[in-house]
């Protein structure tokens, strides 16, 4: 079920939300843990709405609901999310954990849009890119460290793409790794990886990036962030439907 929402003298078309199954949801862990599996599945598609059932971007409504105290209520029939003020919690723990995800959420959401090469960078093999090299360009960005095992053992994969995309000048590889740069050139002259593998400090890719899973793949477009991929799998369906849109 949808609901009209009078605004300007036009009619916006909102999905329905029912809060009453919300003090029970909060009032435990268990309720809440529940909740979490079967209903919080954000994505790309996912709409969000405010308490006053405003439609806002993914980065206001987690930032919201990280600093706030407020319950993301997912529509029943909709991929949408309506933040539900919260005026006492029954249960702190839940209340801590759903700002925890929040916090996950937001690091995500505010990545989409950023500018990621302000600035040359050099690769360990002293291969220097510039801002400019990389406009107009569909870059492909992997965060990743020597110790992380997912993270090595999908590197054959991910050469094959690398390779089987390597005459087209406007995709580009390029990936951030926060080991030293001598352990990193040791690695890789075991493990050959074909992407331009950048080292960088903990501190920018946690702290300043928000990336904290690794693997983590990003679609870059114009030097900016448009999209955290799921897996390198979404990879080749999105070079695919860039060409072609071209």
């Amino acid at each position: 079920m949808f609901q009209f929402i009078s605004c300007n003298n036009e009619e916006k078309l909102i999905p329905a939300f029912d809060p009453s199954p919300v003090d029970t949801i909060i009032a435990s862990e268990d309720g809440y843990n529940r909740y979490y599996y079967q209903k919080m599945k954000f994505n790309d598609s996912s709409a969000y709405f405010d308490q006053n059932d405003s439609s806002i971007n993914s980065s206001n409504f987690f930032g919201k609901l990280y600093k706030g105290s407020f319950f993301p209520l997912k529509s029943g029939n909709s991929n949408a999310y309506k933040l539900i003020e919260i005026k006492t919690w029954s249960s702190e723990p839940v209340n801590g954990m759903i700002r925890g995800v929040a916090l996950q959420q937001y690091k995500k959401a505010v990545l989409i849009g950023r500018i990621l090469f302000d600035r040359a960078v050099t690769d360990v093999k002293g291969v220097t890119i510039e801002p400019a090299a990389i406009l107009k360009k569909a870059v492909f960005i992997k965060f990743w460290f020597i110790a992380c095992v997912p993270c090595v053992e999908e590197m054959p994969e991910l050469n094959n793409i690398v390779e089987k995309y390597k005459n087209d000048t406007t995709i580009r590889f390029i990936s951030f790794a926060f080991d030293k740069p001598a352990s990193l050139r040791n690695f890789l002259s075991k493990m050959p990886f074909k992407y331009h593998t950048i080292p960088v400090s903990n501190k920018y890719v946690l702290d300043t990036l928000g990336v904290e899973s690794f693997p983590t793949h990003l679609f870059v477009k114009d030097n900016r962030v448009v999209k955290r991929l799921g897996s390198y799998r979404e990879i080749e369906t999105i070079i695919k439907d860039s060409l072609q849109k071209n």
